[in-house]
């Protein structure tokens, strides 16, 4: 009987790291969208503006902002322009940098939301020229307090199950269980998370925060390095 709660919990962290991948596609689908539409000259941002506008409807869920740079990270369109004055730069940004020196998805999270604050990841890709050289930037945020959808047990665990999507260093992007007081902090010290990150797929006993001792399954995303 205990074995086979362990592959259940094992099949839930499964079904979970492939809500992740479905949305991560999303998101990667939204921003090759914004790439083809978007106008890279540094006088475009009235025309892209109003791009953004039209084909707002069409974002995945929990999009907070989606907005398109230059090559020196300069901001030349977006659908929240809050915080996004004419000195405001991504330059130095890790998912800046990532995107343009490996011309694939990039992401950075959690970090504060420039508009709000509030907890986000930012997804990121670089726009190409017709030479396959990087010629600018689009980023889609997501609110980390809004994807708790994707742990949505729907009755197919009991009462009591947690559940949480957390990166390689461990720290807390998503939390079913009072996601306010997780989000941005590392689980890496609680019973045996570390172990969890270092083995990537498993099943075994392990004692939460709480002091409750629960079966434990895990497993990671095939999309990006992120762990349920």
């Amino acid at each position: 009987e205990r074995d086979e709660a362990r592959q259940r919990t094992l099949s839930l962290a499964r079904l979970f790291a492939v809500r992740i991948d479905d949305y991560v596609s999303d998101v990667a689908g939204a921003l090759t969208l914004v790439g083809y539409g978007a106008r890279m000259e540094s006088g475009s941002s009235a025309v892209n503006n109003a791009f953004l506008r039209r084909i707002r409807a069409d974002l995945p869920r929990a999009i907070s902002n989606v907005a398109i740079w230059t090559m020196d990270g300069r901001n030349i369109g977006a659908l929240d322009h809050t915080n996004l004055n004419g000195d405001v730069t991504i330059a130095g940004d890790i998912y800046f940098r990532s995107a343009i020196a490996t011309r694939a998805l990039a992401f950075e999270g959690p970090r504060p939301s420039r508009i709000d604050g509030q907890p986000v990841v930012v997804f990121a890709r670089a726009v190409l020229g017709e030479d396959s050289r990087p010629i600018g930037i689009v980023t889609v945020s997501a609110k980390l307090r809004e994807l708790n959808w994707l742990l949505d047990l729907k009755g197919a665990a009991p009462p009591g199950t947690v559940v949480s999507i957390v990166n390689t260093e461990g720290v807390v992007l998503v939390r079913n269980v009072d996601p306010e007081h997780w989000i941005g902090a590392s689980v890496r010290n609680i019973g045996k998370a570390s172990a969890h990150l270092a083995r990537g797929e498993g099943t075994d006993d392990t004692r939460g925060s709480d002091g409750i001792d629960r079966i434990a399954g895990y497993t990671r995303s095939s999309h990006l390095p992120w762990h349920v």
